[in-house]
Order: C-alpha cells, then structure tokens, then sequence
C-alpha cells in the first residue's frame, strides 16, 4: 500500500522509454497516477486506485500529459472521494498522444452523500450532489440512479435523451407558496424513461404534478408516482406530447376543485384541453379510483388503453393488462 498527498506514481518529464508494471497494490494521492512521461507504458493490474480530496477541478485518479505515453489499468477498483467529483474524471488526457485505459474496472467514482448517479459500461459510477448535475453532465442514452431518498429543491427540466432509475427509492419535491409542484418536466426535444421501483412524489399545490410531458415524450416501465394537496393528475400531458405507460402504480390525491363529485375526483392521467396532438397510451399499471380506459376529464369514455390490453377491477385499483 501507498499513500502519498499529492501523487502516488509520479512520472516527470525526464521519465522516457520507460515500461512499469504496477501488480496487487493500493494507492492513494491528489492525483493517485500523475504521468509527465514520453514514450512510456505504465500498466496496472489489480489495484485500487484511490483519488482523495479531490476539491480542485482538473485532478483525477490517473493524469496522463505524456507524450506518446499510455496507462492501461487492468481490474481492480477506482475510489474518488473528495469534494467535487463531478469534476474530477477517471483519466484525464492533456496532451493528443497520451492515453489512458480501464479494461474491466470496477469502482465508484464517489462523493459520500451525494444523492445521484450515473453508471458506466466500464464499471464505473459517477456521483452528483444535485439532479440538475447529474443531469447536466448525463449525455443522450444515459440513466441517472437515484441512490437514497432525496427531496429535491426544483423541478429536473428535461429537453434530451434519457433515462431515471428510482432504484427503490423516492424522489420528491416540496415548495411553499407554489401553485405548481411537479418532479419533472419534459419539453420538445426531451424523452424521458422511468424505470426500476421506487417513488416519485409531488407537493401540495394547485397543480401537483409527478411528471408533466409540456412538448417532450414520456415513457414510464415502473414506479410509484403520486401527488398531494388540492389534487390535479399525476401525469399531465400538453403540447405534442406523447405518454407511454408499461407499468407502474399511480396514486392521485383526491381533487377536491371537482365539480362532479364521482366523474374526475381522482386524475391520474390527463391530456390538456388545449392540447395539440397529444397522447397517452397505456398497456400497464395500476391506477388509484381511476379507470384509464373510462377518463371523464376528457370527457365520457375517454379510452387511454392501448389495442391489446384490457382493464380489470381490482378493489380501488384498475389494473391494466394484456388481453
């Protein structure tokens, strides 16, 4: 084992046609492999590589400016702990000619506490302190892992590709003084996947809404989502919008605005009046006093339930399944 404040492995510049092979250690420093080599091979194997205090931008696990220089890392684990690893990548390349590779690493690039995540092919797992980071850094295709309840401060603002797993646990969001209280919103050009166990919780408000499709499309596999307060739908569609629903459990609070008493006290889904082309299709889930094939919010027998599937009665639930 190795510890050393600022870098564990230091290769300078003068360091040149060097080959080095790192066997069955743990290292720990700022910059935990600090590469300044030319035409060298450093190769690591099964060794945890740990990155610590890691508050300055720019500082990373391996930190490779070599010239004409590699580093392969084989196995192992790679820990980052520090105050801002959102900032801090795994292997940080400088210079063109310089490279850095993790064949089968298998770590967590970690802040403890943070509340999101987004996992890597390689094995690696990023961690953010805020959705919004999780979310800004995410590209198309990714997913963000709730990793532990959380209440957020904000709605997430979705306009790209990807993916949320609750991950079995619950996100919500309480706001004073609102009247809209919505987890997320997805917008045009946004698309937006649900999947995994877990809650997604809507505060009181006027308008408490667990996930709002405002021009973007929606598709929820799994979950549990609800709301709060005076009652509105938990899954609200506008625009162009368009709602998938495979599964899932949906729990709307009674609407106490109602002015039937039995026709719309309980909205679980719901397109806007004002809606251009928007859709909900449902061929899963079960609804709270909500029968998706029968919605009077949109008028008397509206159907939302997808050719193939059917509704069955189940107590106060109506579960959607396939014909």
């Amino acid at each position: 084992k190795a510890v050393s404040k600022n870098y564990t492995l230091n290769f300078t510049s003068s360091c040149k046609n060097a080959t080095v092979v790192v066997n069955d250690s743990d290292l720990k420093g700022l910059n935990t492999v600090n590469v300044w080599a030319s035409n060298s091979n450093i190769t690591i194997n099964n060794t945890t590589l740990r990155c610590e205090d890691n508050a300055t931008e720019g500082y990373a696990v391996v930190c490779n400016n070599g010239v004409n220089t590699s580093v392969t890392v084989n196995g192992g684990a790679v820990i980052i702990n520090g105050t801002d690893c959102q900032d801090t990548l795994p292997g940080l390349v400088n210079t063109p000619t310089a490279t850095v590779t993790f064949n089968g690493t298998e770590g967590d690039c970690y802040v403890e506490g943070h509340n999101f995540a987004i996992n890597y092919d390689n094995g690696y797992r990023y961690t953010f302190s805020t959705l919004e980071a999780a979310y800004e850094t995410a590209v198309a295709g990714e997913t963000i892992v709730l990793l532990q309840d959380v209440v957020i401060e904000k709605p997430l603002h979705v306009s790209k590709n990807i993916a949320f797993d609750l991950n079995g646990k619950t996100i919500s969001i309480e706001r004073e003084g609102v009247e809209q209280n919505y987890v997320f919103a997805v917008f045009e050009g946004g698309n937006l996947t649900i999947n995994g166990e877990g809650e997604v919780k809507a505060g009181a408000a006027k308008y408490s809404i667990a996930v709002w499709a405002y021009g973007g499309d929606v598709t929820i596999n799994g979950g549990k989502f609800s709301n709060a307060g005076n009652g509105s739908e938990v899954i609200f569609a506008e625009l162009d919008s368009k709602v998938t629903i495979n599964g899932g459990t949906f729990v709307p609070c009674k609407n106490t605005g109602a002015e039937d008493s039995t026709a719309d006290e309980y909205l679980a889904l719901n397109i806007s009046d004002s809606a251009n082309g928007a859709a909900i299709v449902v061929k899963g889930g079960s609804f709270f006093k909500f029968n998706p094939a029968n919605n009077y919010a949109d008028g008397a027998n509206t159907n939302y339930v997808a050719e193939g599937y059917k509704v069955v009665a189940n107590g106060d639930y109506f579960d959607v399944v396939a014909e």
